[in-house]
């Protein structure tokens, strides 16, 4: 479900997507035309982006899985320290 909504002469965006809440402001003054545009062009994009996942959400969910499955050759130590180490080398990368 979505909604536009005025704060302060400003018009926000009100999605709820997977019974999670997102909000965001257009910066755009409450006039009729920033109306139909926010409908029509910037809240379309706001929502596809909240469903696509990320290339990070991707890389994580493959990172889990590789660990997942080589869970059974190693120690419960090793499977630990190897996935901190991963996620230690992805939170660098994103700087």
């Amino acid at each position: 479900m979505a909604s536009i909504y005025t704060y302060r002469n400003i018009l926000h965006m009100n999605v709820r997507i997977d019974g999670k809440q997102y909000r965001k402001s257009t910066g755009l003054v409450d006039t009729k035309e920033n109306k139909q545009k926010v409908q029509f062009e910037i809240m379309p994009g706001f929502i596809t982006q909240l469903k696509e996942p990320t290339s990070n959400t991707k890389l994580k969910y493959y990172i889990d899985k590789f660990l997942e499955d080589k869970k059974h050759l190693s120690k419960e130590i090793l499977t630990i320290g190897n996935k901190h180490t991963i996620e230690k080398l992805s939170n660098n990368q994103r700087m």
